[in-house]
């Protein structure tokens, strides 16, 4: 008992220290009363409403069609899991009602909504979705512009400006500094950073506490 209470003294001490000093780093203290910090929701969804995720990657930058899936899956799974939303329409439903649009005049937002049986659509424009930028250094990211639409009125929900959506990025922590050479493992990676994705978008819908080590690393 002694011995854990000249630990917390010290940690005390430390985090007091680390403040005056002006460091911005959390001190361990704050940690043990407090626990990590949280990020919050940037938009609340409706529980009630049956929802569904649509990734559109019309350039595209994404490998493979089964990669989007396993992205939109891991944002489903996670939100229901949570109960963010209690009804989610399956993003291959969507893919699906999308796919069947003549090439002259694609379906909008509200009519794939719609042919789903959905009533809020997640947007998701995913403009960027590599392992390295440079094409030599190995930092996997993906970026997406995200909207939520009202599938009854056609109107946007949220978010009200900029025009092309909220900016999300998720990240993979590199274990290493130059691109590997075998195929199965940037095929891993690769899947790896869409289910980071898929976390990234449903993290923007409820609060969560941001380990010191959030985001998966591929080394593991």
């Amino acid at each position: 008992m002694q011995t854990l209470m000249r630990l917390f003294s010290w940690l005390l001490v430390l985090s007091v220290t680390l403040m005056i000093a002006g460091c911005n780093i959390v001190g361990p203290a704050y940690l043990l009363v407090h626990g990590p910090p949280k990020t919050h929701a940037v938009y609340e969804l409706d529980p009630e409403r049956t929802t569904v995720i649509f990734i559109d990657d019309p350039t595209p930058v994404i490998p493979s069609r089964a990669l989007r899936v396993l992205m939109a899956e891991e944002a489903e799974n996670d939100m229901l899991t949570r109960e963010i939303v209690i009804d989610m329409v399956s993003y291959k439903s969507a893919m699906n009602a999308a796919v069947q649009e003549q090439s002259s005049k694609p379906k909008s937002i509200q009519q794939i909504g719609q042919e789903v049986g959905a009533d809020v659509v997640i947007y998701v424009l995913v403009s960027n979705f590599s392992l390295s930028s440079d094409g030599a250094t190995y930092a996997p990211s993906a970026t997406m512009h995200i909207k939520v639409f009202d599938i009854a009125t056609g109107t946007r929900l949220w978010p009200d400006e900029p025009p092309t959506g909220f900016v999300a990025t998720a990240t993979l922590r590199a274990g290493a500094s130059v691109m590997p050479s075998q195929g199965s493992q940037t095929g891993q990676d690769y899947q790896d950073l869409a289910k980071e994705a898929g976390l990234t978008v449903a993290r923007l819908f409820y609060d969560y506490e941001r380990p010191s080590n959030f985001g998966k690393s591929i080394s593991e």
